[in-house]
């Protein structure tokens, strides 16, 4: 189900038609980029950093602003979701920015300098999270679960093998792209210490403000029983071939 909110005009700013300076929150499924997201687009200076780039939606965004293509999209969402100092975010997974990065629709990426790439220490739990929440269909605590999860050793080192690809990829475009200005953040350490991590990715992205966006209430960590359960199921079951999930740059 999708988070039909990001799609509500509720959330545009005024008309922007200044000069629009773009950048990207990297991610991977279930590293904390909706809570980061949402904090910077309830900050008003940071505009609105959704998944615009998740093909998924085109279809809804296409019938809000009556528009047929890609390019046309993202001068409506230019428009009304960049902040009045022209901030305009984007949050995406690899393979959601390597779909239009190497398409002939890479123009509407063009102009990210800044990045904020958010990641996940602990790659075990990051996984039975993905896990949850794809049986579930709940990604986020607002959207109501479709049924319950089941317990699937296999599956969850799918998803930890998915996810570990997604940080190498990232990791080598940055690596391919040196003049991108790239801030890295834990998650874990952004739950520990949310001030401190905020602001810098605040001093980060608009180094002349004084805005510190604020962890919202209705992003709480959806982490609880179930996810512990599961963690301590894995651990009796694990595999010798399988320890690198501990370890997160193996």
């Amino acid at each position: 189900m999708a988070y039909l909110e990001q799609f509500s005009s509720k959330l545009d700013f005024s008309d922007f038609d200044g000069v629009v300076k773009p950048y990207l929150i990297a991610s991977t499924p279930r590293s904390g980029s909706h809570m980061l997201g949402h904090a910077l687009g309830h900050a008003g200076d940071f505009g609105r950093p959704f998944e615009y780039l998740h093909r998924g939606n085109l279809k809804r965004w296409f019938k809000r602003f009556d528009v047929v293509s890609v390019s046309e999209l993202f001068l409506e969402l230019h428009r009304v979701r960049s902040s009045p100092n022209g901030l305009f975010g984007i949050k995406a997974h690899w393979p959601q920015f390597k779909n239009f990065k190497f398409s002939p629709e890479s123009q509407i990426l063009d102009g990210i300098e800044k990045v904020v790439w958010i990641y996940r220490q602990n790659l075990l739990s990051q996984a039975i999270s993905f896990e949850i929440a794809q049986q579930t269909g709940q990604w986020i605590s607002l959207v109501p679960k479709r049924k319950d999860a089941i317990f699937d050793y296999d599956a969850i080192i799918k998803k930890a093998e998915t996810i570990r690809l997604g940080n190498a990829k990232w990791s080598n475009y940055f690596a391919s792209n040196p003049t991108i200005d790239v801030l890295k953040v834990q998650y874990e350490t952004l739950v520990a210490t949310p001030n401190i991590e905020l602001g810098k990715i605040a001093r980060h992205l608009l180094p002349d403000g004084n805005m510190v966006p604020k962890l919202s209430n209705n992003t709480e960590s959806q982490s609880g029983t179930i996810n512990r359960d599961w963690r301590e199921q894995f651990e009796r079951e694990i595999k010798d071939t399988h320890f690198w999930i501990y370890d997160p740059q193996s």
